[in-house]
């Protein structure tokens, strides 16, 4: 779907002008885009509403010590660099910059890597371009839209070792481990996914980028806590 035409938004369920938004934003896969990039339908709102979003997601995983290295991610910061120029831009990389200072370094498992910067991520601002995703995955995935009162909830690998959910992460982890990964791009995303027959709108979901930066995604119907969710695996 090239042009808008009426249909159904994946994301708020209306019925309007809609068109294809990339899942996840093509703006983080270098050119020649993949020719498996996964579209669905997204209205004006829903679609452009996002994008300030979509480009500070881009701009804190490209960054990342541990992605940055990334053949693909080093591409992507190269347009970063050019698309500061643009005005649109600038505030965003402005924020970005504000956070940065110069701190001991260190991998997730405590190996000391040296001086170097380090920045504060908006942890929520990137939950809601991974909430986004996993609504868009889940449509791919089973042809169904997500109904707007089911609850999406999304955690960065930073959460991984919180003390109280390092325990159901690492049985979440277990579940998606075995399940079949689904690539796109040259290492740039990779998604893994769990259904469950008793209850449709509930899902587990493994995201990762430029293979270093992960999420876990859940989804959950409005009358089905995340604690059945964590009984259930």
């Amino acid at each position: 779907m090239s042009k808008s035409q009426i249909g159904r938004c994946t994301y708020c369920g209306e019925r309007k002008l809609v068109t294809r938004d990339h899942v996840p934003p093509k703006a983080l896969f270098p050119r020649p885009l993949p020719d498996n990039l996964i579209t669905v339908r997204s209205c004006h709102y829903c679609n452009n509403g996002a994008s300030d979003d979509d480009e500070y997601f881009r701009l804190i995983i490209a960054s990342r010590y541990d992605s940055s290295e990334h053949p693909e991610a080093k591409k992507i910061w190269q347009r970063i660099v050019k698309s500061s120029e643009r005005s649109r831009s600038k505030p965003i990389l402005d924020e970005f910059a504000a956070t940065i200072r110069e701190t001991d370094l260190y991998t997730p498992h405590g190996i000391y890597l040296g001086r170097g910067g380090k920045y504060d991520a908006d942890l929520g601002r990137l939950a809601r371009v991974t909430n986004r995703i996993v609504r868009g995955l889940f449509y791919h995935e089973t042809k169904r839209r997500l109904p707007a009162e089911a609850r999406v909830k999304t955690f960065s690998d930073l959460n991984f070792d919180v003390p109280e959910l390092s325990d159901v992460f690492e049985r979440w982890l277990g579940v998606l481990a075995i399940q079949t990964p689904h690539l796109i791009g040259n290492g740039v995303f990779e998604y893994r996914c769990r259904f469950f027959e008793e209850n449709p709108d509930a899902s587990l979901w493994f995201l990762s980028f430029y293979e270093s930066v992960s999420f876990i995604g859940m989804t959950v119907s409005q009358n089905n806590a995340s604690e059945n969710m964590d009984k259930a695996v």
